[in-house]
């Protein structure tokens, strides 16, 4: 443990007090965003310590540091255990774009009193990315024609053209608007599904179509391709479960790179059984690792991925929180503040 400047140097008490807030970095990734730091020579004063392995209870001295930490750079599941101890923390920035690891061991009743910013633009590219790659895939037939190339198959299969498809995002925050603009640039038609009217001035130019959650099922019937990136909620659990999934009238592929808690393994399952969706590309699951004997790992119809699709770039983190420390220092609101009512 070090209490350094941006560029590393040591630094005494009283040096960081003629400084501006110090930031202490508790994460899994300290390593990699303390290389980025010093390579962009930030001047964010900093204070690293360790990690503890899983399952081991925090160390004393590292607990303290934490309780006397005015900002706090954090993985998301690491700070349920000592949320209520942070008395004198004013802003928790998340290493993490979900917040459920933190919000299931949530005491209501005694709701943390600093503000909390999660990773929200960061793993946008890489959604999206996974989103469009798997569609132009699934359009394309890449894995047929990788299968008939091993079988010396010569055979054409036809295809349509992306600005023939609709896709409907489960989700249209800021991952889903960037899912919606990468898809724009093929000319996909767009949907997005939100929890609330959007006043003109809040809305998309890359999303066509609005609907909120009574408005699921018309545009589950409208959409070639369903992604959903939804969080865990009470009001997510299982929107996609129960039959819900019969409104397709496409034949829809899903792709869910939010949370697994929207449709049960069955409810995929016989989705696909009846035909009502053609294919599931599943990146999270209500238990994780899937296990072994899941049905889903056997499906020719299912494609799984071991909660990827997104992923944390130190680059990307540290230039939110660099965003975030500029706008904390001179009283502007953050950006992504979680909001505990709504869960995200």
């Amino acid at each position: 443990m070090a209490s350094v400047d941006g560029n590393g140097t040591v630094m005494d008490g009283q040096a960081l007090s003629r400084n501006r807030p110090v930031v202490v970095i508790y994460t899994a990734y300290n390593d990699t965003v303390i290389q980025q730091l010093k390579e962009r020579h930030s001047d964010i004063p900093y204070v690293l310590v360790d990690v503890q392995p899983p399952g081991e209870i925090i160390k004393a001295e590292v607990l303290a540091i934490l309780q006397e930490a005015e900002i706090i750079l954090s993985d998301t599941n690491l700070i349920p255990p000592i949320y209520t101890k942070l008395k004198k923390t004013k802003w928790i920035q998340s290493t993490w774009a979900g917040i459920d690891g933190f919000y299931k061991h949530l005491d209501f009743n005694e709701l943390p009193t600093f503000t909390f910013t999660r990773f929200g633009q960061g793993i946008r590219a890489s959604m999206a990315e996974y989103t469009i790659g798997h569609i132009i895939a699934h359009e394309r037939s890449f894995f047929d024609l990788k299968s008939n190339q091993e079988q010396k198959i010569w055979k054409q299969i036809k295809y349509r053209s992306l600005d023939q498809i609709t896709i409907g995002i489960l989700g249209a925050g800021d991952i889903g608007e960037e899912i919606a603009r990468v898809c724009k640039a093929f000319n996909m038609t767009t949907w997005g599904l939100v929890r609330r009217d959007l006043p003109k001035e809040e809305r998309s130019e890359h999303v066509d179509v609005y609907k909120k959650m009574d408005g699921l099922c018309d545009l589950l019937a409208e959409c070639d391709y369903i992604c959903s990136v939804l969080p865990q909620t009470p009001q997510t659990d299982d929107i996609l479960s129960n039959d819900v999934l019969s409104n397709c009238t496409k034949k829809p592929m899903i792709i869910n790179i939010g949370r697994g808690n929207i449709i049960s393994e069955d409810a995929i399952l016989k989705a696909l059984e009846k035909g009502w969706i053609s294919h599931a590309v599943l990146d999270v699951f209500r238990e994780e690792p899937l296990p072994k004997d899941s049905p889903l790992w056997s499906s020719s119809k299912v494609t799984i991925s071991p909660h990827s699709a997104g992923h944390t770039f130190s680059s990307k983190l540290i230039t939110l929180l660099e965003e975030n420390y500029d706008r904390y220092i001179n009283g502007k609101p953050l950006k992504f503040i979680v909001d505990w009512k709504q869960g995200y």
